[in-house]
């Protein structure tokens, strides 16, 4: 991911560039005499940072937690099935087996997962 800042003299040179073509937008533009700023969003692709696992099939994903470990190891884990829009996170209780399951996720999909502990 970049994060970087392109500065304009005047807010001419931002229009002519905005309405330019072969261009890769700054997700920072400023612009000096009139003291503007805008934000150019991306979409950010969540799969790059999470463990990631894509369905060969329709079918469900399982993540069990099996050691009991206290909720100070493994406080919680997350599944997301559209990029990390939403998340359903487990409610770990200490010393207690938790088992998350996914709803039936369409082949070529993908589920990612994260957790947070230590």
């Amino acid at each position: 991911m970049s994060n970087y800042l392109k500065k304009f003299n005047i807010h001419s040179d931002y229009e002519t560039y905005i309405n330019g073509s072969d261009k890769l937008l700054p997700n920072v533009s400023y612009c000096e005499n009139e003291n503007e700023l805008h934000y150019n969003p991306y979409v950010h692709d969540y799969s790059k940072d999470y463990l990631t696992f894509e369905a060969l099939e329709d079918g469900t994903f399982t993540m069990t937690l099996t050691a009991k470990l206290p909720t100070t190891c493994v406080e919680s884990v997350s599944y997301s099935i559209d990029n990390g829009e939403t998340w359903v996170t487990t409610n770990n209780v200490d010393n207690t087996i938790v088992t998350i399951t996914t709803p039936t996720i369409m082949q070529g999909n993908k589920v990612i997962w994260k957790g947070t502990g230590v």
